[in-house]
């Protein structure tokens, strides 16, 4: 069965039926994407890039979570809300650049300087399948969350053919940039108090809505906000009206970034 990471974070208290799940995430979020790498992916643009030559060591005492479960080596720093974002030994130095580029521009996306503001001190973990999960109990495996305080991602779920840990004997299938992106929106909603206006549209407007998936919703849309799935053939054109509507009042259109895979190294 293909499932994306970013819809199994939170599938293990869904009561309803494994097959009925599936079909709702295929026609309502995957929609005609098919499951291969892309070829007509955009060029990397970036109005705010940082050079991997400064990438530093962690500062002490910058790592305020997981200490003692993901030793991260690797580190940068969005000046303008000082956002950490902290990577393992195995992450690649590609990698940290292009986290400070989703964080540094999904946050100046926000139209709002108090929404902004919010994400002051903001911690990105980057880990890969060699470092270990969360260590949630109840979800073994999971290497990807989002919250208000942090955000924890796996550079092994992008832009290329992988399997999510968490559902380790799932089909493999090639991703780009929609679980980070994801995951960030987890954190979007919990740092900007969304969920509950924006679960409400969806009530209010959806024929499928599922009270089960509520907590997903906004991260979805904001995958399709950023043009992160795909090369970008997941983007606001997929929107509902009253999500687009929803996200023009808070973000502002024009892309300060496209999430791309040029360059990324090979493993």
């Amino acid at each position: 069965m293909r499932a994306r990471p970013a819809l199994l974070l939170t599938l293990f208290f869904v009561s309803s039926s494994c097959s009925d799940l599936e079909s709702f995430y295929q026609e309502e979020v995957l929609g005609n994407t098919k499951n291969e790498k892309c070829t007509t992916c955009p060029s990397d643009f970036n109005q705010f890039p940082v050079s991997v030559e400064e990438i530093t060591s962690v500062p002490e005492g910058k790592q305020n979570h997981f200490v003692g479960r993901f030793n991260q080596t690797k580190y940068l720093k969005v000046p303008d809300y000082g956002v950490h974002i902290m990577g393992s030994e195995h992450v690649s130095d590609w990698m940290m650049v292009k986290t400070y580029a989703l964080a540094q521009n999904a946050i100046n996306s926000l139209i709002e300087e108090s929404d902004r503001l919010k994400f002051e001190n903001h911690e990105f973990y980057v880990i890969t399948d060699q470092d270990p999960d969360i260590g949630f109990v109840r979800r073994p495996g999971q290497r990807n969350t989002g919250n208000a305080r942090y955000t924890v991602i796996n550079e092994d779920l992008v832009c290329r053919r992988a399997v999510d840990t968490i559902r380790p004997n799932a089909e493999p299938f090639y991703r780009t940039w929609e679980t980070p992106v994801h995951e960030f929106g987890h954190s979007l909603d919990l740092a900007l108090g969304l969920r509950e206006e924006f679960e409400a549209l969806h009530r209010e407007n959806n024929d499928r809505y599922m009270q089960n998936l509520g907590a997903e919703y906004f991260p979805w849309a904001v995958e399709r906000w950023f043009g992160s799935g795909y090369g970008g053939k997941e983007g606001r054109e997929r929107l509902k009206d009253y999500e687009l509507s929803f996200f023009r009042n808070r973000f502002r259109e024009e892309f300060l970034w496209v999430p791309s895979c040029e360059g990324r190294p090979e493993k």
